[in-house]
C-alpha cells in the first residue's frame, strides 16, 4: 500500500474514531437526559395519585436496565464495526503483529546460533591448520 494511500486510511481510521466519540458521548447524555425525564414523569404520576412508589422505581429500574443493555449493544456494535471496518483496512492486530515477533526472535536466534557454530568451526579448523604447520615445519627441519 502506498504511502499516501496508508495515510488516508489513518485519516479516515482517526476521523471514523473521533465520529464514534462523539456519537457515544451524545448516547450517553441522551440517557442521561431520558433518564431525568423519567424520573420526573414517573413522580408526577405518583403525585397525581396515578402510580404506586413501588410501580415508579419498577419502571425507572427497568428503564435503567433496558438503557445499559442497549449501551451495552451498541458497544458490541461498533467495536465489531471498527474491527471489520481495520481487517479491510489490512492491518495487522496487536496478536498478530506479537506472533510476528516472536517469530523473529525465533528465527534471528537459530540465525546467531548457526553463525556461532560456523565461526567455532572456522576457528577450529583454522587451528587445525596452523598445527598442521607446525608439525611439518618442524618435520623439514629434523629431515634436514
Amino acid at each position: 500500500m502506498s504511502t499516501t494511500k496508508k495515510q488516508d486510511v489513518k485519516n479516515a481510521v482517526d476521523n471514523g474514531t473521533e465520529q464514534l466519540k462523539d456519537l457515544f458521548y451524545t448516547g450517553v447524555g441522551m440517557a442521561a437526559l431520558a433518564k431525568e425525564k423519567v424520573d420526573g414523569l414517573v413522580e408526577d404520576l405518583r403525585k397525581q395519585g396515578k402510580l404506586s412508589k413501588g410501580d415508579g422505581e419498577r419502571i425507572v429500574n427497568d428503564f435503567v436496565a433496558d438503557t445499559k443493555k442497549a449501551t451495552e449493544k451498541f458497544n458490541k456494535d461498533v467495536k465489531n464495526a471498527v474491527t471489520e471496518v481495520l481487517e479491510k483496512a489490512a492491518y495487522a492486530t496487536k496478536k498478530e503483529l506479537d506472533i510476528i515477533k516472536a517469530r523473529i526472535e525465533e528465527l534471528e536466534a537459530k540465525g546467531k546460533a548457526a553463525a556461532d557454530k560456523k565461526a567455532k568451526e572456522e576457528a577450529a579448523t583454522e587451528k587445525k591448520e596452523e598445527v598442521k604447520e607446525t608439525v611439518a615445519k618442524k618435520a623439514e627441519k629434523t629431515v634436514a
